[in-house]
């Protein structure tokens, strides 16, 4: 009888003993902001799968003389030839109909490549070029050397570009 008693006592301190369950915490993903989507490295092919150059899009926060804040996208290697940094206020858009990861290229006269020879490049608005969409971005935009070709003594090119690139993780 004592070993029974004694075995229904250790039955009870077992059971009494279970390690509860906690619940996994629920993760809510932040979403990121415009800039923080765009912002990264990318593997930039031609239209038809060609691997062309690596670009990376970075995003700074600064004040403009106003006191207002601004948002400026910065293009290390962008065409494999060019960096620089856009000012992304809407007011480079000219509308608010663009799509929601839409971004500026700009619009440079005698941007020099890594050759040091001049260019100008403009970016070309389009609803699906030049924004981000999933993890890819089609990029269009006209680059043209006529201004500065005999000058610098290069051979003539003027068209539109088009490339796509896909984000690198």
């Amino acid at each position: 009888m004592k070993s029974f008693s004694f075995l229904l006592l250790l039955g009870i301190i077992f059971t009494s003993c279970v390690k509860e369950k906690v619940p996994k915490p629920i993760v809510v993903p932040i979403e990121q902001n415009k800039w923080e989507a765009i912002s990264g490295k990318y593997l930039v092919y031609d239209t038809v799968g060609v691997f062309l150059y690596e670009l990376e899009i970075t995003h700074k926060t600064g004040l403009d003389s106003l006191g207002k804040q601004i948002d400026s996208l910065c293009f290390n290697n962008f065409d494999g030839q060019f960096t620089f940094s856009t000012d992304e206020s809407e007011a480079n858009y000219g509308s608010s109909n663009y799509p929601k990861n839409y971004f500026y290229t700009g619009d440079y006269y005698g941007i020099k490549d890594k050759n040091n020879k001049r260019w100008r490049i403009l970016g070309l608005t389009n609803d699906i070029y030049n924004s981000l969409i999933g993890e890819t971005i089609k990029l269009r935009f006209h680059k043209c050397n006529i201004i500065y070709y005999l000058e610098d003594c290069t051979p003539y090119f003027c068209e539109v570009v088009k490339q796509v690139a896909v984000k690198k993780h």
